[in-house]
């Protein structure tokens, strides 16, 4: 007889207020992946303000149908870590000094909890309940990286997607894809963010086609190699890393029996993977070609490749291994020698190098300092360019030269304190070049080309032991140490780094986030913070632990992804980005949802069932079966977790308030009726988040009205505004000198540079403000020296001292 039974993507209660066991059916998993891709792509600047919103309603709208729902195992102790957690980041922002800065990165974190509400509202019952949630997580992941590649091949994919979402948002608009002889940095425009995007894809669709049969496995296989494939082409060296410790873990929390067709397939993962890469970069790596269709065919025939590797020889390979465990050692041993052999080769089999006219070959040494003289070997005149790095030149990105001239005879010598010394070497007719050595402090020769590694993994592995991007993030953990030091406790709020970044680095240079989560969670919300984001880690990792303990197929890949996460966490801005965060909100409801499942019952003896059979003759039943094999909860417990739903429902519906008033009142400065300034005061009086920036529009648009009460308003605003800007000109100071109050305006003007005291176009602007408005009398002078006094100080204090020019560096010069 046909099963006629249909899976559906929202469950309607039945009549016990049961749920159905939820599988993977290509309509449920297609709406499911769909929404979640639409819903990431939109968590954009420009549109997650009012994408929130939307999910607000859809949330509390889902709760209210579906309030019979017995959801009561996932609201435990992960559930209670997420909840505090985003109230806590909410709280934040009203801690910061710059709260619409504050606002758009909770309204990630708020999108990604709505997310995580829907989740766990809707999801069916039983073991695979949350699987397509995960489903959806893994396909999101492929698809981003198949628009991805598709972005450096033909352009017929990732252009109709952008041409639909540049409707909404501008966030994928410029990018190329491609970082040249590099890497991809991918549809989001940051290879390092990609890679932690599909590596959270490649831990789920492995556990996902390993706990699925048939055409759904064959799905989660595509899947496993396209996420595989841009996660290799991203080439991000701390993720690659931190996978391989994520595999670990997998293979770890899988049960022993299941540990072989684990491997297996890893396996024949990472050798089709590594064609498919051999393919893309012969084809584009080297930036010339702006269509090719090899990245795209790669990937479709490495789709099918490993799904039909995998459908054909998989199951034979296991069951070999499992006969013969002595040979599975075998095997497992030799692949690992095999490994580190190749390891061992790629970095020692070099040769000659072959260079395109124009083409120039970077190459890094760890040299002692002294002198040293080159010799070079090469079919033409071969031009070198010899350049040095310390560790002052790592953090600011910058070298010194050291020689720039031909190759063979040339002569230079190494500071002290040198951490790597750089060869650019050229041949401008082009040609080979067979040899450059070195003799002098040390003798030796440059590894020029790398016969078993592709060019950009050569490339990328030069100076290795001195990379200047991680030594930059070192410098960059600081500043954000140094910015939770003024509030250790609660933390500065939410933004507090892109606000407040020039007040403490050491050097000039933009960035919103420290790129190390831990410590960007202690600047914006303090040790409160950091303690309940690692809460919800730590219940991450316990809530899947006991879920492989009640037999939750897909606990292993969860366990892993949520340490890849932690990880990736350490030198990441991944969970400050709403592509990463998003799907990291699911994966922890996936969690809360799959891993609180009772395990189901032991399949009982034939002896065993008929005398069940028959005792169920006689005797009525007492109660109703559970959904899902779930125990009851007692009255006390379930009390204790409807108070923590509706807190997290309270949470969605005050902040869904608060967003609808902030669009309102953004409007209404914009477009309300009534004067500008009628309009500014509204704002303050009614908008915590636009208050500080109308207060400000407000001094500032003062002067160009004669009313006495505006001013005299005006007035009372500058006696009590204190925020300082962290972008020129400063209009508290400008309104103070306007006003001929020359003590504020120089109180103002010194907090400002205080707060930008590594930019150099503050300084810039203070010291030719003051050069216009410079009265002549000695109480001017006496406050500008102090200001003269205070970028001193600042020299002392940063990295590269501030180089002033024009009026500024003449009025300075005039204060000596």
């Amino acid at each position: 007889m046909k099963n006629t039974k249909k899976n559906h993507l929202l469950y309607a209660p039945g009549a016990a207020g049961a749920l159905p066991e939820e599988l993977c059916d290509r309509r449920s998993l297609t709406l499911f992946a769909g929404g979640l891709f639409l819903l990431v792509t939109l968590t954009a600047q420009e549109s997650v303000t009012m994408l929130c919103i939307l999910l607000a309603l859809g949330a509390l709208l889902t709760a209210a149908l579906l309030r019979k729902r017995p959801i009561a195992p996932r609201l435990g102790l992960l559930f209670l870590a997420v909840t505090l957690y985003v109230l806590w980041a909410g709280i934040s922002c009203f801690r910061s000094p710059y709260p619409v800065l504050a606002l758009k990165e909770f309204a990630k974190i708020l999108a990604g909890f709505l997310l995580f509400l829907l989740i766990i509202f809707t999801a069916g019952s039983g073991k695979n309940a949350g699987r397509n949630a995960i489903s959806a997580v893994s396909a999101v992941s492929a698809l981003f990286s198949f628009l991805s590649i598709d972005l450096v091949s033909t352009h017929w994919f990732s252009g109709a997607f952008r041409a639909i979402v540049e409707t909404f948002t501008q966030d994928y608009s410029v990018n190329s894809g491609l970082e040249t002889g590099t890497r991809i940095n991918s549809l989001l425009a940051d290879g390092n963010t990609f890679a932690s995007v599909t590596g959270l894809g490649v831990l789920l669709a492995l556990g996902l086609a390993l706990s699925s049969q048939g055409r759904e496995r064959a799905f989660h296989t595509v899947c496993l190699f396209l996420s595989a494939l841009g996660f290799v082409l991203a080439f991000s060296l701390g993720a690659m890393g931190f996978i391989a410790v994520a595999f670990v873990l997998f293979l770890l929390v899988m049960p022993k029996g299941e540990r072989l067709p684990a491997a297996v397939l890893m396996v024949e993962t990472l050798a089709v993977t590594m064609l498919g890469v051999l393919a893309v970069y012969i084809s584009v790596f080297d930036g010339t070609k702006q269509f090719s269709l090899v990245p795209l065919l790669a990937a479709l025939a490495g789709s099918a490749g490993l799904a039909g590797l995998d459908r054909l020889l998989s199951q034979r390979i296991c069951t070999a291994l499992s006969r013969h465990k002595a040979l599975s050692l075998g095997v497992a041993g030799a692949l690992v020698l095999c490994g580190a052999v190749y390891g061992i080769l790629a970095f020692q089999l070099t040769g000659p190098a072959s260079l395109a006219p124009g083409e120039v070959l970077n190459r890094a040494a760890n040299l002692s300092a002294g002198a040293y003289t080159l010799s070079a070997k090469s079919s033409g005149n071969a031009a070198v360019r010899v350049t040095c790095q310390n560790e002052t030149d790592l953090i600011l990105h910058t070298s010194t030269v050291l020689y720039d001239g031909v190759s063979d005879g040339a002569t230079f010598t190494v500071p002290v304190g040198t951490e790597a010394v750089w060869f650019a070497v050229s041949l401008p007719e082009g040609g080979t070049v067979e040899q450059l050595s070195y003799t002098g402090t040390e003798d030796g020769s440059l590894k020029l080309h790398y016969r078993l590694l592709p060019g950009f993994m050569a490339n990328r592995l030069q100076g290795l032991w001195a990379n200047q991007n991680s030594v930059q993030r070192t410098e960059f953990w600081r500043d954000g140490l140094r910015i939770w030091e003024k509030s250790p406790l609660l933390g500065e709020g939410l933004g507090a780094v892109e606000a407040g970044l020039y007040s403490v680095a050491r050097f000039e240079y933009q960035s919103r986030y420290v790129h190390n989560h831990y410590v960007q969670t202690l600047a914006d919300a303090g040790v409160i913070g950091l303690a309940l984001f690692a809460g919800v880690l730590a219940s991450s990792f316990w809530t899947a632990l006991a879920g492989r303990k009640r037999g939750a197929p897909l606990a292993p890949a969860l366990f892993a992804a949520t340490g890849f996460a932690a990880l990736q966490a350490l030198n990441q801005a991944a969970f400050s980005l709403s592509s990463f965060l998003s799907l990291m909100f699911c994966i922890w409801a996936g969690i809360a949802v799959h891993c609180t499942q009772t395990a189901p019952e032991q399949a009982k003896v034939p002896a065993m069932e008929t005398a069940v059979a028959a005792d169920t003759k006689t005797k009525k039943p007492t109660s109703k079966p559970n959904a899902g094999n779930m125990q009851p909860f007692p009255a006390k417990g379930w009390t204790a977790r409807k108070a923590l739903l509706l807190s997290a429902l309270a949470i969605t519906t005050i902040w869904s308030g608060l967003l609808l008033n902030h669009l309102r009142a953004d409007n209404d400065m914009m477009f309300g009726q009534g004067t500008v300034f009628q309009r500014l005061d509204s704002a303050i009086g009614s908008d915590p988040f636009s208050r500080q920036d109308a207060t400000q529009a407000y001094i500032y648009y003062s002067a160009q009205s004669d009313d006495e009460a505006i001013q005299n308003q005006a007035g009372l605003y500058a006696s009590t505004y204190t925020r300082p800007g962290n972008t020129d000109p400063d209009y508290l100071a400008e309104y103070f000198f306007d006003n001929h109050i020359p003590q504020g305006a120089f109180t103002a003007l010194s907090r400002h540079l205080a707060f930008n005291r590594a930019r150099t176009g503050a300084w810039q602007y203070a010291l030719t403000l003051l050069a216009e408005q410079d009265d002549g009398t000695p109480e001017f002078r006496e406050l500008s020296l102090g200001i003269a006094a205070q970028l001193q100080e600042a020299n002392h204090y940063l990295l590269q001292p501030v180089t002033l020019y024009g009026r500024a560096q003449t009025y300075l010069d005039s204060l000596k």
